[in-house]
């Protein structure tokens, strides 16, 4: 028999929050064929997730606060495209948020954030080669935003498994990277 798909009846609503994402309310049939409701969180643009390796080994992370969480969290260096090329834009937050440049990069393919609810796909890309960056555009750190981190690949290991380490994002282009032998 197979999975059979959901199907789309039509368009309930559409909520557009600032341009930065929409959220769609759609009549639905189920895949058993049962009337229903989906809403989806729709992006107006793709995320980047950077996994900056030092020469040595090490990965470099940013401590930051997400007020969506209220939390202090422990992250791969991130961002939305802001309608960048991929790799320009992985390229920007590296420096943004880490004050470093990589000479080499490796795209690892993409993922989906939550694709149970929302269309959010991130990019994932190696950043080997790196140098620090004298004059960034952009300094979160002189407003406290981020603290950078180098931590051997055990020990991100070792906070993943006991979840210091909880951000998704991170965990999952980390596992992405460990399955292809880079890590």
């Amino acid at each position: 028999m197979g999975i059979k798909p959901w199907t789309k009846v039509s368009r309930v609503s559409t909520h557009d929050f600032g341009g930065y994402f929409q959220v769609t309310t759609d009549k639905v049939m189920t895949p058993a064929g049962k009337d229903g409701v989906y809403s989806i969180v729709r992006s107006s643009s793709h995320a980047v997730v950077i996994i900056p390796i030092t020469d040595d080994g090490c990965l470099c992370l940013v401590k930051q606060h997400r007020y969506s969480i209220n939390k202090f969290t422990i992250e791969l260096p991130m961002g939305g495209t802001d309608g960048q090329d991929s790799l320009a834009a992985a390229k920007r937050e590296l420096e943004e948020e880490t004050r470093l440049r990589a000479e080499d990069w490796q795209e690892l393919g993409r993922v989906y954030a939550s694709n149970g609810r929302s269309d959010l796909f991130c990019e994932i890309f190696v950043a080997r080669r790196l140098s620090s960056v004298a004059n960034p555009t952009l300094d979160p750190h002189d407003e406290g935003m981020i603290e950078n981190l180098v931590l051997p690949i055990f020990a991100v290991k070792e906070m993943i498994g006991n979840g210091l380490i909880d951000d998704g994002k991170t965990v999952f282009a980390i596992g992405k990277a460990m399955c292809l032998g880079i890590l």
